[in-house]
C-alpha cells in the first residue's frame, strides 16, 4: 500500500468515525444512555448496525470517543481564552466562562455525559487513551499552578490547599452542568456565569446567627 492510498484510507476512517460519534451524541441525548441501542445509533448515522460494530464494540466506547473529541476542542478554547489575561484569577474566570459557553453550544454532549454517568461510576477518565489522560493531567496541573499563583498574590484565600480549592471549583462546575442539563430553556450565559463565579469565589457568605 503506497503512502497516498494509506492517507486516503485514514481520512475515510476518520470521517466515518466522526459521523458515528456524532450520531451517538444525537441519539443518546434524545433517548438516554441506558435505553439507546447500537441499532438506533447506526440508523441515525445512515449505516448498518454491523458497520457500527466494525468501529465501536459498544455504546460505552462511543461515549469515550465523544469525551476525547470534545476534550481536545474544549482545552484548545480554554487555552486561547486564558491567553488574553495575565492575572491568575482572571485566567480561572475566563476558563469558567469558556466552560459555560461550551455547554451552551454543545448541550447534547453534556446530556450524554450526565445520562451515561461514566465519570461517577469510575469508568472515565481511566479508560481514556493514554494521550488523552496525560492531556487532562496537564490541564489540571496548570489550574493548580494558577491557584497557587493567585494565593501567592493575595487574590484568594490561603487557608485551603490548592487541591482543595480546585476540587471545590470542579464540584461547582460539575454540579452546574448537571443542573443545567435538566432544563429545557437555559438562563442567559451572563446570568449563569454570575451565579457560578459568585458561588466559587465568594462561597455561601454564611454568617453566625
Amino acid at each position: 500500500m503506497n503512502e497516498r492510498s494509506s492517507g486516503f484510507r485514514k481520512k475515510r476512517r476518520d470521517t466515518t468515525v466522526e459521523l458515528l460519534v456524532g450520531a451517538a451524541e444525537t441519539v443518546i441525548a434524545r433517548v438516554g444512555y441506558e435505553a439507546v441501542t447500537m441499532g438506533e445509533i447506526a440508523a441515525e448515522a445512515g449505516c448498518a448496525t454491523g458497520t457500527l460494530y466494525l468501529y465501536f464494540k459498544d455504546k460505552q466506547q462511543l461515549v469515550m470517543a465523544l469525551v476525547e473529541r470534545h476534550g481536545r476542542t474544549f482545552r484548545e478554547r480554554v487555552e486561547k481564552a486564558m491567553s488574553a489575561a495575565t492575572d491568575p484569577l482572571e485566567k480561572l474566570r475566563l476558563a469558567t466562562r469558556t466552560f459555560l459557553d461550551y455547554f451552551d453550544q454543545n448541550r447534547d454532549y453534556f446530556k450524554v455525559l450526565s445520562a451515561s454517568n461514566l465519570f461517577r461510576r469510575g469508568v472515565l477518565p481511566v479508560a481514556l487513551p493514554p494521550g488523552e489522560q496525560e492531556a487532562r493531567k496537564r490541564s489540571l496541573a496548570a489550574n493548580l499552578e494558577l491557584i497557587r499563583q493567585a494565593q501567592a498574590a493575595g487574590r484568594i484565600r490561603k487557608d485551603f490547599s490548592p487541591d482543595e480549592i480546585l476540587g471545590f471549583m470542579r464540584a461547582c462546575v460539575v454540579g452546574t452542568m448537571d443542573q443545567l442539563s435538566q432544563l429545557q430553556t437555559l438562563p442567559p450565559v451572563d446570568r449563569q456565569m454570575e451565579n457560578l463565579w459568585t458561588l466559587m469565589t465568594g462561597g455561601l457568605g454564611a454568617r453566625k446567627a
